[in-house]
């Protein structure tokens, strides 16, 4: 399943990771080995999964320095890592088997034909015990799916998929029941054990029979190191040098957590008797590399491990003698990214632009205001009333899409950050692929709905249908627009919202439907209403041929070129004016297909941006 590591020490020394107000880690020096579980205790607060985004480079350390075996633990090195977060950040509508497939695919060396990706995917899911349930949704809130044990394995089978030399897990066991927490970590004693591989957990409050499946324990409380060294019975000795005596019968993890919440003066006291505490030859590591491993005591383990090595698929091997690893930036070719990303995210997207009562809802809107509306007469005197009409499709379908794109973008930005982070794909791979692949689904159900309103309420003719359709479509492709570009920008989703709304109600305020009469100070402001453009470009078409009307009918009898001459005729042009349509058609529409393109730019700009 998985190629068997060579001997490394990945050593921490003197850490320390501060922001402008807090030091989260301080003077942290510690060592993880192949072949070993290193736990990394302390209570909430204690900056344990901080240490494991520093240790990733998801976040950079203020001061200190970390190692592989004395080689500078840089971006090349860390790909050879894989990091499971805390929360399960997973597509909802895929299945676990769709999940893997995407990330053996697009994360595995192109060089390795799928075949041999294949099966690497279902001998992970065999080891894993999750083949029941290969064929389920991940599920969400709202689409019930995996269980929370499966959905932990899941992220965890993402990462080994790759072959990771170190694996980094946060809380592993948050939210799992006892027996299941417990296979678990067996698996990943196993899996560091088999392959040689460094495992490292953060974990709260574990079972006893979990504590003593760990190798190695690093205690932390306020960002600094109570106890490194090894794990089972020595720290409870440790910890009687401060007349603490652990109750036999008492699980030595309770015990120790419960030491870490006492007060600061003691624990002070803790940190610096750790300090002063020599530490175990395979716990420093460091540049000097050799000074603290036995090297003859080890050989005798490795070669163990690797007379029992199973038959695997071999990927290109981890050199770290050397510091090289895989010299491509990517693993795959941009076509290939492309082609997967689009793939995945067409799937991901059907289900949710597709739900069965977002359908029954715009069915039911449709036949509203097609009754509403139905066979509506072309005369003059209702020309507000299928004004109306246009100027409800435009809003409506304007809200919709934007208010999704915002909501859509929070949930993926988990999954993006966290597979950009291991360096999966280019983000114009991403991008690229998420516009081509969500513009055909974005577009049927308002198509059908703008057909279904449109031949009911009697608008026009077939050449006025697909003229309007046309620009119903760049109108809404521009507000899906607008809010990814809103989703992008802010992170909290209230504030998002709450800036979508202010913009969109602003702009149905200056459409030009409510009203045509602004401050002198406000005139612009109707140029900057997204709805307006739509709004005009159709009425604009609906009114094209139109026969001039007499100003002696009652239906303009009002319009300002009959109050002056009662003999006159009101064209489609000045019905326009009155309603303060002055523009030509093409720069209603050629505006819209600018703002529809320059919000796609700005969005990818806006991506590229570093974000804290």
């Amino acid at each position: 399943m998985n190629t068997l590591s060579k001997d490394t020490i990945l050593a921490l020394k003197s850490v320390c990771f501060s922001t402008k107000r807090n030091t989260i880690l301080d003077d942290v020096t510690c060592t993880a080995q192949s072949g070993d579980i290193l736990a990394i205790m302390g209570p909430s607060g204690a900056g344990k999964t901080t240490l494991l985004n520093v240790i990733s480079g998801r976040q950079k350390l203020t001061s200190g320095e970390i190692t592989l075996s004395g080689v500078q633990f840089g971006k090349q090195l860390r790909r050879r890592l894989g990091f499971v977060l805390q929360s399960d950040v997973l597509f909802s509508n895929l299945t676990l088997w769709e999940t893997l497939y995407f990330t053996a695919m697009i994360r595995l060396p192109q060089s390795v034909s799928k075949e041999d990706k294949l099966q690497r995917l279902e001998e992970i899911i065999d080891a894993l015990d999750i083949q029941k349930c290969r064929n389920t949704v991940i599920g969400d809130n709202f689409v019930r799916g995996l269980s929370g044990g499966e959905k932990k394995r899941a992220s965890i089978a993402s990462e080994l998929l790759t072959d990771p030399d170190i694996l980094l897990l946060d809380e592993p066991t948050s939210g799992l029941d006892s027996s299941i927490a417990l296979s678990l970590i067996n698996q990943l004693k196993w899996f560091a054990s088999r392959y040689n591989k460094t495992v490292i957990v953060t974990i709260h409050q574990p079972s006893s029979q979990i504590y003593h499946l760990f190798d190695s324990l690093l205690l932390l409380t306020h960002g600094q190191v109570a106890y490194f060294g090894e794990a089972h019975e020595k720290p409870l000795k440790f910890m009687e040098k401060i007349d603490r005596i652990c109750n036999p019968l008492y699980n030595p993890a309770d015990f120790l957590i419960d030491l870490l919440k006492l007060e600061k003066p003691i624990l002070d006291d803790l940190v610096q008797l750790n300090k002063d505490e020599p530490l175990m030859p395979h716990c420093q590591g460091g540049k000097n590399n050799e000074a603290f491993v036995n090297e003859n005591e080890r050989t005798v383990d490795k070669e163990e491990k690797k007379d029992s090595r199973p038959a695997q698929i071999c990927l290109q091997a981890f050199d770290v003698d050397s510091g090289v690893g895989h010299h491509e930036r990517w693993p795959t070719g941009f076509w290939t990214q492309f082609r997967m990303l689009t793939w995945r995210n067409y799937k991901q997207s059907k289900g949710r632009l597709f739900q069965y009562h977002d359908l029954v809802f715009f069915a039911v809107m449709s036949a509203i205001v097609s009754l509403l509306f139905f066979q509506i007469p072309n005369t003059a005197d209702v020309f507000r009333d299928r004004m109306g009409l246009v100027y409800f499709c435009v809003t409506f379908w304007t809200f919709g899409p934007a208010i999704q794109a915002i909501m859509t973008f929070p949930t993926e930005r988990g999954v993006i950050s966290k597979e950009r982070a291991a360096g999966a794909y280019r983000l114009s791979a991403y991008y690229f692929a998420k516009i081509v692949s969500e513009l055909p689904l974005t577009i049927v159900v308002p198509s059908l709905f703008y057909t279904v309103v449109y031949w009911m309420s009697g608008l026009g003719n077939v050449g006025q249908f697909f003229a309007s359709l046309s620009v119903f479509m760049i109108s809404i492709l521009s507000a899906q627009g607008l809010g990814m570009l809103i989703g992008a920008v802010f992170t909290n989703l209230k504030v998002a919202l709450l800036f979508a709304n202010t913009f969109l109600f602003s702009s149905l305020l200056f459409s030009g439907f409510i009203t045509v009469t602004y401050p002198w100070w406000l005139t612009w402001a109707r140029y900057v209403s997204h709805i307006q453009y739509p709004l005009s470009a159709i009425t604009m078409i609906r009114l094209q041929g139109k026969e001039p009307i007499l100003c002696t009918s009652p239906s303009v009898s009002q319009y300002a070129i009959c109050l002056h001459d009662i003999n006159a005729t009101v064209t489609s042009s000045d019905i326009l004016k009155e309603n303060g349509i002055v523009l030509p058609l093409h720069c209603y529409i050629s505006t819209l297909a600018c703002v529809f393109v320059i919000l796609r730019v700005i969005v990818y700009i806006v991506l590229r941006l570093p974000r804290p």
